[in-house]
């Protein structure tokens, strides 16, 4: 129970995350097909993946307070937002005064009830415990989900004895909260130390609650020949994953992007690239006889592939020497007849 004096040096600031507006919808992550791809057919699926991010401030890049609570029993050990080069900001609790109990560092969050998925990610970093002097409790950082009273779970508890602070860096944490689904809880970091020298710390970053959900924002889907794209390449709005397209021109690059909307605001993801196929194969001379040929394309299962002959280049002289075979999937060589005239021309026409 804190003494009469502590409670008056009781620092508490409060933004509750629940009560903040809904942030703007993160950007999908595009998935399929792969960034410069070839040879994509011309009615390709393209699909992205998509996560809601339920920390507010979790970078800490202008003030710590946004969506943030910091509570301690000394205002000089409370944590506070500094900036160390590269980080543009960073929460750190002070260690170095003596009996420092414990200082907390605490969001609210609730997780929709549709959650399928939920990963907490955090960066930490304590003073590696070789710098503690001999006999001196090293100082200590944990992180908790909480009822506002009670711990829930301890997520993980760290001393500076890790390998990834020997060396002064930075240790990347994760937890899976998909068991909260539908709950509101508390995501604390505490940080303790006792009769500390100066110069002791605990340090967390690049906070995140990764959520993936059943409910879907809208998307917007851009495609298009070239680049930039605009409103001019809108060419879907879908509450899905992916979306389905058709009859897109052969041998061509296509360019295109989704946008995540939420309350008016659109985030976009990053510009994928991809190339379609050429639908006319190239046609092979495998041998050649005086009165036969043979030759071979490359094949897909869904088309059909029609051989035409013709003895000269007019237009009206072709006719199917072997129609409709189906694609396998694999090449197909053929043996065909040659005319007595000692000349002849072969195409290949494709059919869907």
């Amino acid at each position: 129970m804190p003494s009469f004096l502590q409670r008056l040096l009781l620092v508490l600031t409060f933004t509750a995350a629940a009560r903040l507006a809904a942030a703007p919808a993160p950007a999908p992550i595009l998935l399929s097909p792969a960034d410069a791809a070839t040879n994509v057919g011309l009615d390709p699926s393209l699909t992205w993946g998509w996560r809601d991010e339920l920390i507010v401030n979790g970078g800490f890049g202008t003030v710590l307070s946004a969506g943030w609570t910091v509570w301690g029993l000394s205002p000089r050990g409370m944590w506070k937002r500094v900036v160390e080069p590269p980080n543009d900001g960073l929460a750190e609790a002070d260690l170095s005064f003596s009996r420092l109990d414990a200082t907390t560092l605490t969001q609210i969050v609730t997780l929709p009830a549709d959650t399928t998925s939920a990963l907490f990610g955090w960066l930490e970093r304590l003073p590696p415990s070789g710098s503690v002097p001999p006999g001196m409790p090293s100082p200590g950082l944990r992180a908790d989900v909480t009822d506002g009273q009670t711990v829930l779970e301890t997520l993980h508890e760290s001393n500076g004895d890790e390998p990834e602070f020997q060396g002064g860096g930075w240790a990347a944490r994760i937890a899976d909260l998909t068991a909260y689904a539908g709950q509101t809880v508390y995501l604390r970091f505490r940080a303790w130390s006792s009769d500390r020298p100066a110069g002791f710390y605990a340090r967390v970053d690049g906070v995140s609650l990764r959520v993936e959900r059943t409910d879907l924002p809208t998307f917007d889907l851009y495609l298009g020949t070239s680049l930039p794209l605009g409103p001019a390449n809108l060419i879907a709005q879908v509450n899905a994953l992916s979306h389905d397209l058709n009859g897109l021109p052969a041998n061509t690059r296509h360019c295109w992007q989704v946008g995540a909307v939420r309350d008016g605001v659109t985030n976009l993801s990053r510009v994928f690239s991809f190339t379609t196929e050429q639908i006319a194969p190239t046609l092979t001379v495998v041998s050649l006889a005086s009165d036969r040929v043979t030759i071979r394309f490359d094949t897909r299962v869904d088309r059909s592939y029609t051989v035409q002959q013709a003895d000269s280049l007019s237009s009206l002289g072709w006719t199917d020497g072997l129609p409709g075979a189906q694609g396998t999937g694999s090449p197909m060589t053929l043996e065909l007849p040659l005319a007595s005239s000692g000349q002849a021309f072969l195409r290949v026409r494709v059919d869907p």
